[in-house]
């Protein structure tokens, strides 16, 4: 590639970046400001839920048979399946059968096909893919970047402010389930380029319960070689005082200090209100061991986990 060529794939990322960051900035605000109605959030999940059928229909007709470029099309192809037929499994035995009747054709992708790390390969077919091939072109993002990937690679994941909403829902209905919605919480996330920890604190922002302290498994430095993340942490931590709902400053506590993060909660316990931590599975296991080992009462904690 030459220089040229360099210098504008490099503007246009910078383009596009800072206008999701714009897009970020901007309508991140209302979403934390809203009222945040139990009884409007429990309407619109039994909304979404009757009318499930036909979100997936619709989200197949264009994110898949619309789509020429879509590997999911590729594979409905080969399986010889139309939408028609599709449409004809959800209305006779709805979504789920339909999609275990879908996998069982051969219409399924493997983690290292999903993360572009090996093509597609079927009885008479060979797709090449990159994993941005199977980004749901229905999302509008505001912020593109990856999971942890402890165990190699991370996965892109995409922000988008809709779904936000949708999701913050879900968890008030979790947390109400498990009777946690008023308890204390600390998450120990990662600060971006990951995506998870931002993903989670706007959750809690949205329905009103931002967790008391946040604790980062990695430091937040700016690079120029990756100009989504700069740009994105920068709005979200940056702006945190703008939003009626402030979000708590990352304290950088690396993974060999799990011990800062199990003395908190011993704090917690030890007040009579025992927490809830928010955290991925692997860092959960090294608090619990760090506060096994120094002889910390721990109990009643609430684990929330995921990775």
């Amino acid at each position: 590639m030459n220089s040229s060529i360099m210098a504008a794939v490099a503007v246009h990322t910078v383009a596009r970046s800072a206008g999701m960051a714009w897009r970020f900035l901007t309508e991140l605000g209302p979403v934390l400001r809203e009222a945040f109605d139990v009884e409007a959030e429990l309407a619109l999940v039994h909304r979404r839920l009757v009318s499930r059928e036909e979100s997936f229909l619709e989200v197949l007709r264009r994110g898949v048979f619309e789509r020429p470029q879509s590997p999911y099309l590729a594979l409905m192809q080969q399986a010889g399946i139309t939408p028609g037929d599709v449409e004809g499994m959800v209305r006779s035995a709805g979504v789920d059968a339909a999609l275990s009747a879908l996998f069982d054709a051969g219409v399924r992708v493997g983690l290292d096909e999903f993360k572009g790390r090996r093509p597609i390969e079927r009885p008479g077919l060979h797709l090449e893919v990159r994993a941005t091939d199977f980004d749901n072109p229905l999302v509008r993002p505001h912020y593109e970047g990856s999971t942890g990937g402890s165990r190699g690679v991370g996965t892109r994941l995409v922000i988008d402010l809709d779904l936000v909403r949708y999701e913050a829902a879900h968890l008030m209905l979790s947390l109400l389930a498990l009777q946690a919605l008023d308890r204390t919480a600390g998450f120990w996330r990662p600060l971006p380029p990951g995506v998870t920890g931002i993903k989670e604190i706007l959750y809690r922002a949205r329905i009103g319960r931002p967790p008391e302290v946040w604790f980062s498994q990695n430091l937040y430095h700016p690079r120029s070689e990756d100009i989504r993340a700069a740009l994105f942490a920068d709005c979200a931590l940056g702006g945190r005082r703008l939003w009626a709902r402030p979000l708590p400053w990352p304290r950088h506590v690396p993974l060999d200090l799990a011990i800062v993060v199990a003395g908190w909660l011993a704090e917690q316990t030890a007040g009579g209100r025992p927490a809830l931590l928010d955290t991925n599975v692997s860092s959960a296991v090294r608090v619990c061991r760090a506060a096994t080992q120094a002889g910390l009462d721990v109990s009643g904690t609430l684990f929330r986990t995921g990775g």
